[in-house]
């Protein structure tokens, strides 16, 4: 299904300032950027494409939508005709605004929005695995650091995977420490690579739910982290951090045992029920896992947008 114009996404690990750069580019009104598509992808396995979804039955696709509270938030219609990868365009059309440029946010499954937008553009935003890491455990996504780093491993896996696939007039790469240090400059990078004409609203992210812009926002695992906690997240990211430029603490990171690693399983499981239970209430929680853990689309389709509307006090 060829499209009119060119999608771009903004590809980078949850926690990385993929919200940040949402609202900057929302600043600009030749730009529409109405948020994360994960949930185009997700349905169909980790990077899969064009030819994996070929055995992937629609109706379970469409399960997914109806029960995917990301999906259900945008206020859309679920595709019902085609093959998914006409659904997956179909999805994207639906967000497209007229005279305006589409840029969708996505955190994993790079090579997956690659496939099915061969002509897309790619901005890639990465920020130091120790400040995401972090971060995903104050969020209740992950109990402890260790675990915390596979938002961010999948990521920068997924775009070391697509990134030599790429033309270099068809990417940008941006650190999340040079936008917060260097706003304007960034974001005149941002605007011609896209094509738009830069607007000083677009570093002015006053009346929104994010803080202003500041470098006390950079390398926050400086003054948060233990040095037990940074040991752990570099024992899992040290080559590929130092490939995106961040300089680890330990020359050599100590590998955490088997039954260390097992304690630090443990621990993710009961922090995440806990802090879910603490946020949203027992009785909201188990109906949300339950529904999850079978499959009961239509009962979650109700009590997610409970869920969402929850998050967002919380999302920056």
């Amino acid at each position: 299904m060829e499209r009119r114009s060119t999608i771009v996404f903004v590809a980078g690990a949850l926690r990385s300032g993929t919200t940040m750069l949402r609202l900057m580019l929302g600043g600009n009104s030749l730009i529409n950027a109405p948020g994360e598509f994960d949930f185009a992808f997700d349905a169909l396995g980790t990077d899969a494409g064009t030819e994996e979804s070929a055995f992937l039955d629609p109706q379970i696709f469409e399960k997914f939508l109806r029960s995917n509270r990301i999906f259900l938030d945008k206020n859309i219609a679920v595709p019902s005709e085609g093959g998914i990868a006409s659904r997956v365009a179909a999805l994207a059309d639906s967000l497209t605004v007229e005279k305006k440029t589409l840029v969708l946010f996505i955190h994993r499954n790079f090579m997956s929005a690659h496939e099915f937008f061969p002509n897309a553009k790619f901005i890639h935003i990465v920020r130091d695995p120790r400040d995401c890491s972090q971060s995903a455990v104050s969020m209740g996504w992950s109990g402890n650091v260790y675990h915390g780093t596979e938002f961010w491993l999948k990521a920068e896996q997924s775009w070391e995977r697509l990134k030599p696939l790429l033309h270099v007039s068809n990417y940008i790469e941006l650190k999340y420490e040079d936008v917060i240090e260097s706003p304007e400059h960034s974001m005149s990078l941002v605007c011609s690579f896209l094509g738009v004409e830069y607007h000083p609203k677009m570093i002015s992210l006053e009346g929104t739910t994010y803080y202003p812009l500041d470098t006390k926002h950079s390398e926050l695992w400086k003054r948060k982290l233990s040095p037990y906690d940074i040991n752990l997240i570099e024992s899992r990211t040290m080559a590929l951090m130092m490939r995106n430029g961040y300089v680890p603490l330990h020359k050599m990171a100590r590998q955490p045992g088997r039954i260390e690693r097992m304690g630090l399983s443990i621990q993710d499981r009961i922090y995440r029920h806990t802090f879910r239970i603490s946020r949203y209430g027992i009785k909201l929680w188990l109906l949300e896992l339950l529904t999850r853990r079978f499959g009961l689309s239509d009962v979650r389709a109700q009590i997610l947008p409970r869920i969402t509307e929850i998050d967002r006090r919380y999302l920056r």
